[in-house]
């Protein structure tokens, strides 16, 4: 097997994405010390996303968020074109690696595109991707969500948005091969070191010898978890106040009210039900199967199964979509604070 000249973090989200970047970023002249590449990033971006997007797709078809960042995308194209030249033209043995979860999303057609751009059609280019448990993967999604949207998205009805990973690895399998994608679980306590840092350092001293995991600087958490009674008010308050639109400065700002309301109140983690999570984990058993039978990972998950009557229950949970149903427990008094707060704060409330 020829060896890895271009190693690719494809993702998956979910799985710590940010903070990795962050710390690749945050450690690019010590990796290069020891002959790892982090090539630039359009700032304030870590990742490669904006490049591997433009590289393969015309602007039509770019994300919204790079739509809305980039209105005119000429710039972007020939700064993505010059890119990929200078990766193309180097010539030093250095082990170049790129990180952007959309290239997990990426089919047959546009992987082959990519590595073409890239130079690594020749069979060098190895690719990395973490995993997540469906139900850690929900709930985590679902907070995030919430940020940016009242809606919560039913996982049966449907492919879990960014979850579809056994597709997408497949997709990966046909390019690279099998033995050129290396998948770990995304759960602490199967992560070299504890975290998405020490165990990426470990993946990467399998192709280059590295320092101790100490030497490296880690960035703080990219995503502070939201409290129970701040998801309820983030769907609430917005459907309330808003009319449920989504996406606007208006949400953003309510957002951003409740997260500093929150500080210092004897808030409630956020915990979503175990009949609800048993649901989601069996609609993705085969998913899990086939995870544990191509790459033998083994995830942490719900305990127990659920009856027919509770089954029920939780579908109908999952459908309502009501966050304060679909949560274990919250504190009413808690909630009714962040509500006069926010909402006195911003006048929503007199």
């Amino acid at each position: 097997m020829a060896p890895t000249r271009l190693l690719l973090h494809i993702g998956t989200a979910k799985t710590g994405t940010s903070t990795l970047q962050a710390f690749l970023r945050q450690n690019e002249s010590a990796l290069a010390a020891v002959g790892v590449y982090y090539p630039p990033t359009p700032e304030p971006r870590m990742n490669h996303s904006v490049q591997a997007n433009a590289a393969v797709r015309p602007p039509a078809f770019w994300p919204r968020v790079f739509k809305t960042s980039f209105p005119d995308p000429a710039p972007v194209q020939a700064q993505a074109d010059d890119f990929f030249a200078d990766l193309r033209a180097r010539s030093s043995p250095d082990l170049t690696v790129l990180s952007s979860e959309y290239l997990a999303g990426f089919r047959v057609a546009k992987i082959y595109e990519f590595l073409d751009v890239c130079g690594a059609n020749d069979g060098t280019a190895t690719a990395v991707c973490y995993v997540r448990e469906p139900t850690q993967f929900w709930a985590s999604s679902t907070s995030q969500r919430l940020k940016s949207s009242a809606r919560v998205q039913n996982p049966l009805q449907g492919l879990l948005d960014g979850y579809n990973v056994v597709a997408k690895l497949r997709h990966w399998e046909e390019c690279i091969g099998r033995d050129r994608l290396i998948v770990r679980a995304f759960e602490p306590h199967q992560l070299v070191g504890g975290d998405i840092c020490g165990d990426f350092l470990g993946v990467l001293g399998g192709f280059r010898p590295l320092p101790e995991a100490a030497t490296f600087d880690r960035p703080g958490d990219r995503n502070v978890a939201s409290s129970a009674e701040a998801l309820i008010a983030l769907q609430e308050l917005r459907e309330e106040w808003l009319g449920r639109n989504d996406h606007t400065q208006a949400a953003r700002e309510l957002g951003r009210a409740i997260a500093r309301h929150a500080e210092g109140l004897p808030t409630t983690p956020a915990r979503f039900s175990a009949p609800v999570l048993r649901v989601i984990r069996d609609h993705y058993a085969d998913d899990i199967a086939w995870l544990r039978s191509a790459y033998g990972l083994e995830f942490s998950t719900v305990e127990g199964e659920n009856g027919d009557t509770e089954a029920e229950q939780a579908n109908e949970t999952l459908s309502g979509g009501r966050v304060r149903e679909l949560l274990e427990q919250f504190d009413p008094t808690v909630l009714a604070t962040l509500r006069e707060t926010a909402g006195s704060e911003l006048g929503y409330l007199p």
